[in-house]
């Protein structure tokens, strides 16, 4: 099995804005076991064995439906920390679905502003299937019962970013901008696109499901505000950013980081 986080080019960080600190600080502490790291009176940093995931950022309006976050996914080491962490959380009331995509298996949800959130754990990659150069990924039932019975009861989990889904009502023009920081298409659904680094099944999605109803990106609503992403070389950092240049993108730099924003209005930060 391939590692494709951490040690390879991929997204880092994820700062999200929320409408009640302390409501979802204690989702995210309860329900995704994440710890809190450190806070103020309008920020709370969240992670995982030190590792900070999310910063939760005070937002001057609640959530509505708009350009911006389809869900975070956070991913699981294995199949069997993704069993213990259902298990653990049987009595949460809001789970929206269970599927076995081919390449992975995930659990979807929401959390109090409404953000989608997925958890899941990769099948081996050696079991993932290409057609045409383009990875297959599926929609089917997960059992839930065949997947419990490898809970080990141990909460000590490791999550890591696994891929950022973002819902736009131009995916073509988003994907064209991403492929300048980098991503690789690995399925394009027209209404969909998937991309990656490093032949992952997806880093990031996206989609224009429902667009019509779609609002363009505000940034004082609750929605994905920032995200980092982080090169495993000054190679690929300074590959995106001589296609930055090149496209007459601006951006900020300052030392190891370029900070600019996407077609959606997305701030992103870029580190190596």
């Amino acid at each position: 099995m391939e590692i494709y986080h951490e040690s390879k080019t991929y997204i880092k960080h994820v700062n999200l804005a929320v409408f009640n600190l302390s409501v979802s600080e204690s989702f995210y502490n309860e329900v995704m076991h994440l710890d809190t790291l450190s806070k103020t009176d309008e920020t709370v940093i969240l992670g995982n064995r030190g590792n900070p995931l999310i910063t939760l950022v005070k937002s001057r309006k609640r959530h509505q439906f708009q350009e911006g976050l389809y869900h975070i996914a956070f991913l699981l080491e294995n199949e069997d920390q993704l069993a213990t962490w259902i298990s653990l959380n049987r009595r949460f009331p809001n789970f929206l679905g269970a599927s076995h995509h081919g390449v992975s298996k995930a659990i979807y949800l929401e959390d109090p502003d409404g953000h989608g959130i997925e958890v899941y754990a990769d099948l081996d990659d050696t079991k993932w299937h290409y057609e045409s150069n383009e990875i297959q990924m599926v929609t089917l039932p997960l059992d839930i019962d065949e997947l419990l019975m490898k809970s080990m009861y141990n909460d000590q989990f490791k999550f890591t970013i696994g891929h950022l889904h973002l819902r736009t009502k131009n995916v073509e023009k988003a994907a064209e901008f991403y492929r300048l920081l980098g991503f690789k298409m690995t399925l394009d659904l027209r209404s969909a696109v998937f991309m990656s680094f490093n032949h992952y099944h997806h880093h990031l999605a996206l989609n224009s499901w429902n667009l019509h109803d779609k609002e363009e990106h505000d940034e004082e609503v609750a929605d994905i505000r920032a995200y980092e992403i982080w090169y495993d070389s000054k190679l690929a950092f300074d590959s995106a950013r001589h296609m930055l240049d090149h496209q007459e993108i601006s951006y900020q730099e300052e030392g190891k980081t370029i900070l600019l924003k996407d077609p959606l209005n997305i701030q992103i930060k870029l580190t190596y």
